[in-house]
């Protein structure tokens, strides 16, 4: 008897759940809309907002190198995961599983994206030496790429650090 009533309600949860889902994401769907027709149709911002975001990209891609194609997206899900974590201490969401894997994932990938980051521009940096324009010429490309090596590194790290913060946060909590 237990069984089904379990079953019951573990179904109606279920429903619940889809709604809830479907709920969201309706509202999801219409606020990019109305964000998109004002932005287009009532300001003509989209196509500043796409060049705002091109333009960015290659200034960070200038700064970072190719390994800004993994850090950008390993750094927007740290900042979104920071926001759950902050929303799940106010309680207005909860984690289903433990955050603490998923911080984990940062920790892990984000020096090792820097190192790739660091060795790319460093090989490039050495393969890149041409005397033909000047010594002084190749020196200032050379030191550009190492730069750019540095950068990836520190980003890559820096984006570690915060994981593990974060994850000696949660732990601290759920204590």
């Amino acid at each position: 008897m237990k069984r089904k009533t379990e079953m019951r309600n573990e179904g109606g949860h279920i429903y619940l759940s889809l709604i809830v889902n479907t709920l969201s994401f309706v509202v999801v769907f219409l606020l990019g809309f109305v964000g998109y027709y004002c932005l287009e149709y009532k300001w003509g911002l989209v196509h500043l907002a796409i060049g705002l975001i091109w333009r960015l990209s290659l200034a960070l891609y200038h700064k970072i190198g190719a390994v800004v194609v993994g850090l950008i997206p390993l750094s927007i899900y740290l900042a979104v995961m920071s926001i759950l974590v902050a929303l799940e201490h106010l309680r207005l969401f909860s984690f289903r599983k433990s955050p603490i894997k998923k911080m984990d994932f940062v920790i892990e990938m984000g020096p090792m994206l820097g190192v790739t980051g660091t060795m790319i521009s460093l090989s490039r940096s050495m393969s890149h030496i041409d005397m033909s324009h000047g010594v002084q010429a190749a020196i200032h490309e050379m030191s550009a790429l190492v730069g750019q090596a540095l950068n990836s590194s520190v980003l890559g790290v820096s984006l570690a650090i915060a994981a593990y913060l974060m994850k000696f946060f949660i732990k601290e909590r759920r204590e």
